[in-house]
C-alpha cells in the first residue's frame, strides 16, 4: 500500500498524461470525486495484491505506475521505476527491440506482447512475457497502456532444452543411415526422414499419404501384411522381418522392417513406427556365398567319390599284385640257387606303401570335407595302445629301437571316435618310428583332471623350430630332417590333428634337432559317466 499511497500523492499535483489530474470543471461534485478517489484506492489495493507485476504508462509515454510485484521483482523503489527509469534494468540486448515494438505500438495505438531480460533483485536476468493493452478516456481518447508482466525464465529454459534436444533428434534422424517412418492406422505414411530417397529414390513430400504396403513386392505383401497384423492384434510387441521394396527406376532392394504400434494415451492404436534397413548388397552377397558354399560342397562330393572310385581302381590291383608276389614267390623259392627275397621285399613294402598313401588321403578328404560320420563308443584307451605297440614291434625290433607303453591311469576308458583316435595314435607311433634310428619310442598315459594326457616320445632326429609352425599342415615335409630321404606324404600328422579334433581333443608338440620330439595329446574322455 506504500507504493499506491504515494502514487495517490502524485494524483493530487497536476501531471500531464497521468491516470487523472484534477478537473477543471469546478460542478463535478465532491462526492463523484470521492467516489473516483475510492475506486483508485481499490485498483491500487488489488495490483498490489496480484500475483503478476503491473506497469502504466501515460499518453505521453511515460510509465507512471508500477505495483508491489513489480519493486519486489526489481529491488527498486517507484521513484527509481517512474518515466523511463525502470530501462536500466532491461537488458542491452533486448532494450532497442522493447522501444522499436513500445514506440510503434503507441503509433498504431494497439495491444503488443513482447519477451525481455529484465535484471532482478539478486543481480541475475530473469525472461519476461509483458503485455500491454491500450487504455481510453471515457471521451474515447487514448490515454497510454495497462500492461502486465510474468517471468517466465524456466519455461524459456525449457523450450530451449526442448529446442536443443529437438535438433540433436533431427540430426539424428537425417544423418542415420536407415529409414525412419511412422504410418497412420491405416497404414499411411506420415513422416520419412532423408534416407528414403536414398534407399527408393522417391521424394519424401511426395511418398507421404502413400501406403507403405504400396512399395512392397507384390510377392512379399501377405508376408509383410501378417507380420503387421501379428502386432496389431498384439500377439508381440513388435515385427522383424525381411521384404523386396519397390525403387523410382522399377527395380527392387531388399530391406528388413523393424515395426511397432502407436499408442495414444487411451491405448487405442494412432499407427505404427519403425525403421526400413538396407540389406541388398549384403542379401546378394549371402546369397551368392550359398551357391558358392552349394557348389563347394558338390565338388567335394565329386571329389569324394572321385577318390572312393579311384581308391577301389588302385587298391583293388594292388592288392592283386599282392598276392600274386606272395604266390610267385613260394614257387620260385622252390627253384634252388635263385634268391629273389629282397626283390619281393620291395614290391610288398611298395604296394602296402601306395595302399596307405590311398588311405591316407581318402581319410583327409573324408574329414575336410564334413562327410564323416563320427562313432562314438566306449572302450579301453590302453587296450588299443597295447594293441598298436605289438603290430609295430617287428618294425622296432628291426630297428633295434626300444618300444614300450607305461599306463598311470586308474581308469583308462573313454567314449570317443575308436576308429580315427586308433588312427591318430597309429600315425604318430609310425612317425616316431621312422624318424627314430637308435634309442627308444615310449607312450605314456596320465590323468588330469577329468582329462587323460598321452605323450609320444621318441629319441629321434628331431624337428627344427622354423618347421614347427607348418607340421600339421597336409603335404609338408621339412627339407632337413624331416626331408624327402623318408618316406611320406606329409598327410599323417594333418590328419592326426583332424582326428583329434573330430574328438574335442588337442595336441602340440615339443622338439630339440638331434634330441628326439614329444608330441602330448590332451584327450577328452567325453563322458566320465558313460566311460565307466
Amino acid at each position: 500500500m506504500k507504493n499506491y499511497q504515494e502514487h495517490k500523492k502524485r494524483l493530487k499535483q497536476p501531471h500531464n498524461g497521468k491516470i487523472r489530474t484534477k478537473p477543471d470543471n469546478s460542478e463535478v461534485n465532491e462526492k463523484f470525486e470521492n467516489a473516483l478517489i475510492e475506486s483508485e484506492e481499490r485498483f491500487g489495493l488489488m495490483a498490489d495484491t496480484a500475483p503478476i507485476m503491473i506497469w502504466i504508462s501515460g499518453a505521453d509515454q511515460q510509465f507512471f505506475y508500477f505495483n508491489k510485484m513489480w519493486l519486489d521483482f526489481t529491488g527498486r523503489t517507484i521513484l527509481d521505476e517512474l518515466g523511463n527509469g525502470w530501462f536500466e534494468n532491461i537488458h542491452t540486448d533486448d532494450l532497442d527491440n522493447f522501444l522499436k515494438v513500445y514506440t510503434s505500438s503507441f503509433k498504431s495505438q494497439s495491444n503488443f506482447d513482447i519477451e525481455l531480460r529484465l535484471k532482478r533483485h539478486d543481480g541475475k536476468y530473469r525472461w519476461i512475457f509483458s503485455r500491454g493493452v491500450t487504455r481510453c478516456l471515457p471521451n474515447g481518447d487514448f490515454a497510454g497502456y495497462l500492461g502486465t508482466a510474468i517471468d517466465i525464465t524456466d519455461r524459456k529454459l525449457a523450450e530451449d532444452a526442448l529446442r536443443i534436444s529437438e535438433e540433436k533428434y533431427r540430426s539424428v534422424v537425417e544423418s542415420v543411415r536407415e529409414v525412419i517412418f511412422t504410418t497412420d492406422d491405416a497404414g499411411n505414411l506420415t513422416f520419412l526422414n532423408p534416407f528414403w530417397f536414398e534407399l527408393t529414390g522417391y521424394e519424401v513430400i511426395h511418398s507421404l499419404g502413400i501406403q507403405l504396403f504400396s512399395y512392397i513386392h507384390a510377392g512379399d505383401k501377405k508376408k509383410s501384411t501378417d507380420e503387421f497384423i501379428s502386432i496389431i492384434y498384439r500377439k508381440k510387441p513388435y515385427c522383424l522381418f525381411e521384404t523386396r521394396i519397390k525403387t523410382k527406376n522399377g527395380d527392387y532392394k531388399w530391406i528388413v522392417v523393424n515395426a511397432r504400434i502407436i499408442f495414444d494415451n487411451s491405448s487405442n492404436i494412432i499407427g505404427t513406427t519403425g525403421t526400413l534397413s538396407d540389406i541388398h548388397e549384403k542379401k546378394l552377397a549371402n546369397e551368392e556365398l550359398i551357391k558358392a558354399k552349394e557348389k563347394a560342397e558338390e565338388s567335394d562330393r565329386l571329389k569324394s567319390a572321385f577318390l572312393a572310385q579311384v581308391s577301389h581302381e588302385i587298391r583293388t590291383p594292388t592288392n592283386i599284385i599282392l598276392g600274386y608276389n606272395s604266390l610267385i614267390k613260394e614257387k620260385l623259392n622252390e627253384v634252388k640257387g635263385l634268391d629273389l627275397n629282397n626283390e619281393f621285399a620291395t614290391i610288398d613294402t611298395s604296394s602296402r606303401r601306395l595302399l596307405r598313401t590311398i588311405d591316407l588321403i581318402l581319410n583327409m578328404s573324408m574329414v575336410q570335407s564334413g562327410t564323416y560320420e563320427i562313432v562314438n563308443e566306449k572302450f579301453d584307451l590302453e587296450k588299443v595302445l597295447i594293441d598298436l605297440l605289438l603290430e609295430f614291434k617287428p618294425i622296432a625290433q628291426k630297428k633295434k629301437i626300444k618300444l614300450s607303453y607305461k599306463n598311470h591311469c586308474k581308469n583308462s576308458f573313454i567314449f570317443a571316435d575308436k576308429y580315427t583316435l586308433t588312427q591318430a595314435f597309429q600315425n604318430l607311433i609310425d612317425n616316431a618310428i621312422k624318424f627314430t634310428n637308435k634309442g627308444y619310442v615310449e607312450i605314456i598315459s596320465e590323468e588330469k583332471g577329468k582329462n587323460i594326457v598321452l605323450s609320444f616320445i621318441d629319441s629321434g632326429i628331431g624337428i627344427s623350430n622354423n618347421y614347427l609352425p607348418e607340421l600339421f599342415r597336409p603335404f609338408t615335409q621339412e627339407e632337413i630332417g624331416y626331408s624327402r630321404k623318408f618316406e611320406g606324404n606329409g598327410l599323417g600328422l594333418a590328419l592326426t590333428k583332424k582326428y583329434l579334433e573330430i574328438n574335442n581333443s588337442s595336441i602340440s608338440v615339443k622338439s630339440l634337432k638331434g634330441k628326439g620330439t614329444t608330441f602330448t595329446i590332451l584327450l577328452k574322455r567325453h563322458s566320465l559317466k558313460e566311460a565307466k
